[in-house]
Protein backbone atom coordinates (compact mmCIF):
# COMPACT_ATOMS: atom_id res chain seq x y z
CA UNK A 1 0.00 0.00 0.00
CA UNK A 2 1.50 3.37 -1.28
CA UNK A 3 0.98 7.10 -0.86
CA UNK A 4 -1.10 7.11 -3.51
CA UNK A 5 -3.77 4.39 -2.71
CA UNK A 6 -7.23 5.82 -2.01
CA UNK A 7 -8.07 2.76 0.44
CA UNK A 8 -4.73 3.76 2.30
CA UNK A 9 -5.32 4.20 5.97
CA UNK A 10 -6.02 8.46 6.75
CA UNK A 11 -3.89 10.68 9.04
CA UNK A 12 -5.21 14.25 9.85
CA UNK A 13 -2.40 16.77 9.34
CA UNK A 14 -2.01 20.22 10.18
CA UNK A 15 1.06 22.77 9.99
CA UNK A 16 1.61 26.77 11.07
CA UNK A 17 4.08 29.34 9.60
CA UNK A 18 5.59 32.15 9.81
CA UNK A 19 7.40 34.39 7.09
CA UNK A 20 11.34 33.29 7.01
CA UNK A 21 13.36 36.21 8.50
CA UNK A 22 14.98 36.34 5.02
CA UNK A 23 12.07 36.56 3.24
CA UNK A 24 12.13 40.70 2.84
CA UNK A 25 15.86 39.86 0.75
CA UNK A 26 14.25 37.13 -1.50
CA UNK A 27 11.48 39.35 -2.20
CA UNK A 28 13.65 41.81 -3.72
CA UNK A 29 14.29 39.94 -6.49
CA UNK A 30 10.90 40.18 -7.41
CA UNK A 31 10.22 43.01 -9.58
CA UNK A 32 6.89 45.37 -8.18
CA UNK A 33 5.49 47.76 -11.14
CA UNK A 34 3.12 50.25 -10.75
CA UNK A 35 0.67 50.83 -13.25
CA UNK A 36 1.02 52.15 -16.13
CA UNK A 37 -0.68 55.28 -15.48
CA UNK A 38 1.39 56.24 -12.86
CA UNK A 39 3.85 59.14 -13.56
CA UNK A 40 4.78 60.86 -10.58
CA UNK A 41 8.18 58.62 -9.41
CA UNK A 42 7.14 59.59 -6.30
CA UNK A 43 3.84 57.99 -6.86
CA UNK A 44 5.51 54.88 -8.02
CA UNK A 45 8.05 55.19 -5.40
CA UNK A 46 4.97 54.93 -2.76
CA UNK A 47 3.03 52.25 -4.94
CA UNK A 48 5.94 49.72 -5.14
CA UNK A 49 7.14 50.33 -1.56
CA UNK A 50 3.29 49.49 -0.05
CA UNK A 51 3.21 46.67 -2.50
CA UNK A 52 6.50 45.16 -1.22
CA UNK A 53 5.65 46.09 2.34
CA UNK A 54 2.12 43.57 1.52
CA UNK A 55 4.05 40.88 0.08
CA UNK A 56 6.47 40.82 3.03
CA UNK A 57 3.17 40.82 5.76
CA UNK A 58 2.09 37.57 3.63
CA UNK A 59 5.09 35.72 3.04
CA UNK A 60 4.26 33.50 5.66
CA UNK A 61 2.20 31.99 3.27
CA UNK A 62 4.43 31.13 0.65
CA UNK A 63 6.23 28.24 0.03
CA UNK A 64 9.20 29.95 -0.91
CA UNK A 65 8.95 32.77 1.44
CA UNK A 66 7.95 31.04 4.95
CA UNK A 67 8.96 28.02 7.44
CA UNK A 68 7.21 26.03 9.58
CA UNK A 69 6.80 26.35 13.70
CA UNK A 70 4.07 24.24 14.12
CA UNK A 71 2.91 20.69 13.08
CA UNK A 72 0.07 18.51 14.52
CA UNK A 73 -1.41 15.27 13.83
CA UNK A 74 -3.99 12.65 14.72
CA UNK A 75 -4.31 8.84 14.31
CA UNK A 76 -5.46 7.61 17.72
CA UNK A 77 -4.32 10.65 19.46
CA UNK A 78 -3.53 14.64 18.51
CA UNK A 79 0.24 15.47 18.76
CA UNK A 80 1.12 18.99 18.40
CA UNK A 81 5.40 19.90 17.68
CA UNK A 82 6.74 23.44 18.04
CA UNK A 83 9.81 25.57 17.75
CA UNK A 84 9.89 26.62 21.04
CA UNK A 85 10.83 22.90 21.94
CA UNK A 86 12.27 20.90 18.63
CA UNK A 87 13.82 22.71 15.12
CA UNK A 88 12.18 22.82 12.21
CA UNK A 89 13.93 20.13 10.87
CA UNK A 90 12.58 17.46 13.67
CA UNK A 91 9.39 19.04 12.74
CA UNK A 92 9.09 18.32 9.56
CA UNK A 93 10.80 14.86 9.83
CA UNK A 94 8.69 13.85 12.88
CA UNK A 95 5.68 14.83 10.34
CA UNK A 96 6.92 12.62 7.48
CA UNK A 97 7.44 9.34 9.77
CA UNK A 98 3.88 9.96 11.52
CA UNK A 99 2.36 9.86 7.64
CA UNK A 100 4.21 7.00 6.53
CA UNK A 101 2.13 5.36 3.81
CA UNK A 102 -1.09 6.86 4.78
CA UNK A 103 -3.17 9.29 2.59
CA UNK A 104 -3.95 12.71 4.42
CA UNK A 105 -7.05 14.57 5.46
CA UNK A 106 -6.50 18.21 6.16
CA UNK A 107 -7.93 22.07 5.27
CA UNK A 108 -6.84 23.47 2.76
CA UNK A 109 -3.93 20.73 2.84
CA UNK A 110 -3.65 20.96 -1.31
CA UNK A 111 -3.22 24.42 -1.03
CA UNK A 112 -1.07 25.09 1.60
CA UNK A 113 -0.22 22.27 4.18
CA UNK A 114 1.02 19.58 1.63
CA UNK A 115 2.76 21.42 -0.27
CA UNK A 116 4.80 24.02 1.90
CA UNK A 117 6.05 20.64 3.36
CA UNK A 118 7.60 19.20 0.58
CA UNK A 119 9.22 22.79 -0.18
CA UNK A 120 10.47 23.60 3.25
CA UNK A 121 11.73 19.57 2.91
CA UNK A 122 13.69 20.47 -0.60
CA UNK A 123 15.12 23.56 1.31
CA UNK A 124 16.79 21.81 4.32
CA UNK A 125 17.46 18.96 2.23
CA UNK A 126 14.96 16.16 4.02
CA UNK A 127 14.18 13.02 2.11
CA UNK A 128 10.26 13.12 1.35
CA UNK A 129 7.84 11.00 -0.82
CA UNK A 130 6.53 11.95 -4.18
CA UNK A 131 2.77 13.19 -3.66
CA UNK A 132 -0.15 13.24 -5.75
CA UNK A 133 -1.82 16.47 -5.39
CA UNK A 134 -3.80 16.60 -8.20
CA UNK A 135 -7.24 18.12 -6.70
CA UNK A 136 -9.35 15.46 -8.87
CA UNK A 137 -6.80 12.35 -8.54
CA UNK A 138 -5.08 12.44 -5.27
CA UNK A 139 -5.75 10.38 -2.40
CA UNK A 140 -5.09 12.98 0.13
CA UNK A 141 -8.78 14.71 1.72
CA UNK A 142 -8.90 17.77 1.80
CA UNK A 143 -11.70 19.33 3.16
CA UNK A 144 -11.91 22.61 1.71
CA UNK A 145 -11.79 21.22 -1.56
CA UNK A 146 -14.70 18.59 -0.90
CA UNK A 147 -16.85 21.58 0.95
CA UNK A 148 -16.75 23.78 -1.76
CA UNK A 149 -17.17 21.00 -4.95
CA UNK A 150 -13.32 21.70 -5.69
CA UNK A 151 -13.44 25.63 -6.04
CA UNK A 152 -17.48 25.61 -7.36
CA UNK A 153 -19.11 27.13 -3.75
CA UNK A 154 -17.27 29.81 -2.15
CA UNK A 155 -14.03 29.11 -0.13
CA UNK A 156 -14.84 29.42 3.64
CA UNK A 157 -12.62 29.15 6.60
CA UNK A 158 -12.69 26.20 8.97
CA UNK A 159 -14.21 27.98 12.08
CA UNK A 160 -16.97 28.75 9.70
CA UNK A 161 -17.57 24.99 8.57
CA UNK A 162 -17.61 23.76 11.75
CA UNK A 163 -19.90 26.12 13.34
CA UNK A 164 -22.18 25.23 10.21
CA UNK A 165 -22.15 21.75 11.09
CA UNK A 166 -22.84 22.09 14.90
CA UNK A 167 -18.83 21.44 15.82
CA UNK A 168 -17.82 23.05 18.64
CA UNK A 169 -14.46 25.74 18.37
CA UNK A 170 -13.06 26.67 21.54
CA UNK A 171 -9.85 28.18 20.00
CA UNK A 172 -9.10 31.74 21.02
CA UNK A 173 -6.99 32.29 18.15
CA UNK A 174 -6.61 32.19 14.40
CA UNK A 175 -3.57 31.76 12.01
CA UNK A 176 -3.27 35.35 11.68
CA UNK A 177 -2.15 35.86 14.92
CA UNK A 178 0.92 33.01 14.69
CA UNK A 179 3.24 35.59 13.61
CA UNK A 180 2.83 37.28 16.48
CA UNK A 181 2.30 34.58 19.03
CA UNK A 182 5.94 33.74 17.67
CA UNK A 183 7.15 36.85 17.83
CA UNK A 184 6.17 36.92 21.38
CA UNK A 185 7.49 33.74 22.69
CA UNK A 186 4.00 32.49 23.22
CA UNK A 187 4.49 28.83 22.65
CA UNK A 188 1.70 27.14 24.31
CA UNK A 189 -1.13 29.30 22.21
CA UNK A 190 0.81 28.37 19.27
CA UNK A 191 0.39 24.94 20.69
CA UNK A 192 -3.32 25.43 21.37
CA UNK A 193 -4.27 26.98 18.18
CA UNK A 194 -2.46 23.99 16.44
CA UNK A 195 -3.93 21.23 18.63
CA UNK A 196 -7.29 23.04 18.24
CA UNK A 197 -7.71 23.19 14.50
CA UNK A 198 -6.22 19.43 15.06
CA UNK A 199 -9.28 18.52 16.87
CA UNK A 200 -11.97 20.79 14.53
CA UNK A 201 -10.66 19.24 11.12
CA UNK A 202 -10.80 15.60 12.98
CA UNK A 203 -14.10 16.21 13.67
CA UNK A 204 -15.39 17.95 10.64
CA UNK A 205 -14.06 15.06 8.62
CA UNK A 206 -15.66 12.60 10.58
CA UNK A 207 -18.72 14.32 10.45
CA UNK A 208 -18.79 14.68 6.25
CA UNK A 209 -17.75 10.43 6.65
CA UNK A 210 -13.86 10.89 5.66
CA UNK A 211 -12.84 9.74 8.82
CA UNK A 212 -14.68 6.82 10.90
CA UNK A 213 -16.73 7.74 13.47
CA UNK A 214 -15.96 7.71 17.16
CA UNK A 215 -18.03 5.02 19.09
CA UNK A 216 -18.86 6.35 22.37
CA UNK A 217 -19.27 3.63 25.18
CA UNK A 218 -23.03 3.61 26.47
CA UNK A 219 -23.38 3.48 29.91
CA UNK A 220 -25.79 0.97 31.63
CA UNK A 221 -27.07 2.33 35.22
Amino acid sequence: MGYDDENAERIVIDLETIAAPDAAEYLKLDEIEAPSNYKDPIKIADYIGKARRERIEKAGLEADLCEIVAVGWEREEPVVMVRGEWSERSLIESLWDAIGYRATVGFNTLGFDLMILIRRSQLLGIPHPSLNLDRYRTPHVDLLEKLSFNGKLTYRSLSFYCRRFGIPCDDTSTGADIARLVKDGNWGEVESHCYQDILKTAALARRLGYLPKVEVAEVVL
